[in-house]
């Protein structure tokens, strides 16, 4: 009789936390969430793989996800784009364990770029599964305490909360995000909701850096370089400035690239942009000294010559982006790197360069 009734509260205590509902009450009646695929190919430039999933997290949602990554024989790579107002707390640490597993990223948005997207509740739970994770500025990502379904005992509550909130926090952990993230969350009460800010996202490892930039002064046969080397999961990117002679400095920009991309870019790049925080700036012809050519047998590599104007534009800028475009200009082959943390090893490089 006793094991009988342990088994009786065993079994409501898992049914209370897999239907512990947590959801933007105004948006709790949409349907549950469906996924679809989208894998657009664009020659010489990148594979854009992306799995949109839009609705609720209902009960059965994670295992209808692991099926349909099956089904379509999805590799590790795709990004999961969330548009979702919330769901069920234990299918959302389910689902953004499978995310982890198979290795895919995260971001929010719709099918339709012109909509934005938004991830509320548990939602940011499965948002958490990616191995890299990104937020535009024009999304919604929105936390507030959870709430429950089934009539409980206060008592009942305080326990079953606790229960949630310590899976919820060595989830968050595990996903390499700061433990803050639970007291955030638990913070907004259950009618509202706390829309996070860029700066408290990255703060607390919700959002990933887009890339990492490591900055090095070498020398090779004599002659120093600054070498700026970014790593993404798309490959490994390369800067070197160089000193020519008379006051002047080179920079030789390096793309990973091989196979049929790499061709493709050989063949069709017709103009050569620098991206300054956003500011596109065309190379000039003066400014190009050599165009876009093969380096050995995992990089295709450009020159080019750092004048007046791109000095005064690196002084200023962070982010610094390189792009090799088609005629057409509407997709490209680049980069984008972190020069603010080698900013000043570069100028103090450029004045040796005399």
């Amino acid at each position: 009789m006793a094991g009988t009734v342990l088994r009786l509260v065993l079994a409501r205590c898992y049914a209370i936390f897999i239907y512990f509902v947590w959801l933007v009450p105004v948006l709790a009646q949409e349907t549950p969430m469906t996924f679809e695929y989208k894998a657009d190919h664009f020659p010489g430039i990148m594979d854009f793989r992306l799995i949109f999933a839009e609705g609720v997290i209902t009960q059965g949602t994670a295992e209808r996800f692991a099926q349909f990554v099956k089904d379509k024989q999805i590799s590790d790579g795709a990004v999961v784009i969330f548009n979702s107002p919330g769901g069920l707390v234990g299918e959302a640490l389910e689902f953004g364990r499978l995310i982890r597993t198979a290795g895919f990223d995260t971001s929010l948005g719709t099918k339709d770029p012109k909509d934005g997207g938004v991830c509320f509740s548990a939602c940011t739970l499965a948002f958490l599964g990616g191995v890299h994770r990104t937020v535009a500025s024009d999304m919604l990502f929105g936390v507030h305490r959870v709430s429950m379904t089934v009539p409980l005992t206060s008592a009942e509550a305080l326990d079953i909360g606790q229960i949630t909130i310590g899976k919820i926090a060595k989830y968050v952990s595990y996903m390499g995000v700061k433990t803050d993230f639970v007291t955030v969350l638990t913070q907004t009460g259950s009618e509202n909701i706390n829309i996070l800010s860029s700066q408290t996202m990255e703060e607390l490892n919700i959002t990933t850096p887009r890339f990492v930039t490591s900055w090095e002064i070498k020398a090779f046969m004599g002659k120093f370089y600054v070498l700026g080397t970014t790593e993404t999961n798309d490959g490994i990117d390369k800067i070197i400035f160089l000193c020519a002679g008379n006051s002047k400095v080179d920079a030789n920009l390096l793309y990973n690239s091989t196979g049929e991309y790499r061709e493709s870019t050989l063949r069709w790049t017709r103009f050569y942009v620098l991206d300054f925080d956003g500011k596109e700036i065309v190379l000039t012809d003066d400014e190009i000294i050599s165009k876009v050519g093969e380096s050995g047998p995992y990089y295709i590599s450009v020159d080019v010559r750092i004048s007046n104007r791109l000095v005064r534009l690196l002084r200023n800028t962070s982010t610094l982006g390189f792009k090799m475009l088609p005629p057409s200009r509407e997709i490209y082959a680049g980069w984008h790197m972190d020069f603010a943390s080698g900013k000043e090893k570069v100028f103090e490089y450029m004045k040796t360069c005399h």
